[in-house]
C-alpha cells in the first residue's frame, strides 16, 4: 500500500513514518509539507536519524526509502505522478490546521477511483470524523478512521542535526468499527472496539496530568527555579500531589469498577514513569501553554472533574489543578494573559460560562468549592 502523509513535523517523522515503514503492508511513503526549508533538507539528505530512548537504553534508527514534496508541488505533474495509486492518507498537521489542507486532500482523493482510508493522527477527540465534515466528500470508497496516537517527542531543532530523538514507547490505536473490511490491518497499529475508553484514558491521564504538573509548578515558583517536567517530578510533594490526582481521576472514570480502576492507575503510573525519562524532558512553559483551550468543558481537566461531581467521588486534587490552571498567569502565554483579564474584569463566573462552556449550575458549584 502507498501512504501520503501530510505533515513532516515531529509526529510525522518520529511516529508515523517509522511505524508505517516497519509494516510489511506499506511499500511507499510520501510526505507533503508546506515548510520549504524542511522539504529541501529532506530531499537532500534522504534520511532521518531517529534516536529512541527508554530510561536506560537507546535505539538508533535510520529512516530511508521515503519521498517528500511541498504542498505546491503536490499539484504539479510530478506530484500527480508521485501520488498515483495512493491507498492511505494520514495527517499530523494539528487539528486547527486541517482546514488548510482540505483542497490538497481532495486533490489526492481525485487522482484515482481506488478505495482509500483517511486517518488523522492529531491530538484530539475523533479528529478523522471531524475532518470528514470539513472535506464534505460523499464517496463510499473513502473511509475515515478515528485514532489516538501517543509518543513523547520533545521540541528540538531537527534541521541542525538531522536527528530526531523521542521515547521508544508509543501507541497508535484505531477504531476497529470504522476500519474497512476490504483493507488488511496494518502491523504496528492496535484496533479496538471502544475507542472512547482509550480517548478518555489518554486525555485525562496523559494530557491532563502533563499540564497539571506544569500548572502546579508555576504556582510554586513561576518557573523561576524549576523549568522542566523532569525537574518538577524530583520533588516528593509534587509527586505525592500528582499521585493523588491520578487516583481521583481513576475513581471518577472507573465508576466503582475495581478492575478498571486498577488498570487506570497503572496507566497513570506508567505515564509518570515516562515523564521521569530525562532523555525526553520537556519545558514546563510549553506543557502548560494555552490554558483556555485546555480548560474547556470537554477537555482534559473538566472531563474527569465533571464525572467526579456527577458521581460524588473525591475531587480535592482535581479542584487544586483547576485552580492552578485558572491561576496560570504566565505573561509569555497569550491565553494566560487573556484569562487573567477576564478574571479581574468580568469575574470567575463569566470565565466558567462563556470561556469554559459550563452551565450556570456547575459554575456556581465549582466557584463555591474553589
Amino acid at each position: 500500500m502507498k501512504v501520503v502523509h501530510f505533515g513532516a513535523g515531529n509526529i510525522g517523522k518520529g511516529l508515523i513514518l517509522p511505524i508505517l515503514k516497519a509494516s510489511p503492508q506499506i511499500k511507499e511513503f510520501i510526505f507533503v509539507d508546506n515548510d520549504q526549508n524542511l522539504v529541501d533538507h529532506l530531499k537532500t539528505k534522504r534520511q532521518i536519524n531517529l534516536e529512541l530512548f527508554t530510561k536506560d537504553a537507546k535505539e538508533d534508527l535510520k529512516l530511508t526509502n521515503f519521498q517528500i514534496i511541498s504542498s505546491s508541488e503536490l499539484f504539479t505533474q510530478e506530484g500527480k505522478t508521485l501520488i498515483q495509486d495512493v491507498d492511505i492518507i494520514t495527517t499530523s498537521v494539528g487539528q486547527v490546521n486541517l482546514s488548510k489542507i482540505v483542497d490538497s486532500v481532495k486533490h489526492v482523493i481525485s487522482i484515482n477511483e481506488k478505495p482509500k482510508i483517511i486517518i488523522c493522527c492529531e491530538n484530539g477527540n475523533r479528529v478523522s470524523s471531524y475532518f470528514k465534515e470539513l472535506l464534505q466528500v460523499n464517496d463510499e470508497k473513502i473511509s475515515f478512521v478515528d485514532c489516538i496516537i501517543d509518543r513523547i517527542i520533545p521540541n528540538q531543532n531537527f534541521l541542525t542535526a538531522n536527528t530526531l530523538f523521542a521515547e521508544k514507547y508509543y501507541t497508535w490505536i484505531c477504531d476497529n468499527l470504522q476500519w474497512p473490511q476490504t483493507f488488511s490491518k496494518i502491523q504496528g497499529l492496535t484496533y479496538v472496539e471502544n475507542l472512547e475508553n482509550e480517548i478518555e484514558k489518554k486525555l485525562c491521564l496523559l494530557n491532563g496530568v502533563h499540564c497539571a504538573i506544569a500548572w502546579y509548578q508555576f504556582n510554586q515558583d513561576n518557573f523561576e527555579v524549576v523549568k522542566t517536567v523532569y525537574e518538577a517530578l524530583q520533588n516528593s510533594k509534587t509527586l505525592e500531589f500528582i499521585d493523588q490526582y491520578i487516583d481521583e481521576i481513576a475513581c471518577a472514570i472507573s465508576d466503582n469498577n475495581q478492575t478498571l480502576k486498577l488498570q487506570l492507575k497503572e496507566f497513570g503510573e506508567k505515564t509518570i514513569e515516562r515523564f521521569l525519562n530525562k532523555k525526553i524532558d520537556d519545558n514546563l512553559d510549553r506543557v502548560g501553554r494555552n490554558p483556555l483551550s485546555k480548560l474547556t468543558f470537554n477537555e482534559r481537566i473538566f472531563t474527569p472533574l465533571l464525572l467526579a461531581i456527577s458521581k460524588n467521588t473525591k475531587r480535592e486534587a482535581m479542584l487544586k489543578v483547576l485552580k492552578s490552571g485558572i491561576c496560570y498567569w504566565n505573561k509569555t502565554d497569550p491565553q494566560s494573559v487573556e484569562m487573567k483579564m477576564i478574571v479581574y474584569g468580568q469575574g470567575l463566573k463569566d470565565l466558567f460560562i462563556n470561556k469554559f462552556g459550563l452551565s450556570v449550575e456547575i459554575s456556581n458549584l465549582l466557584i463555591a468549592e474553589l
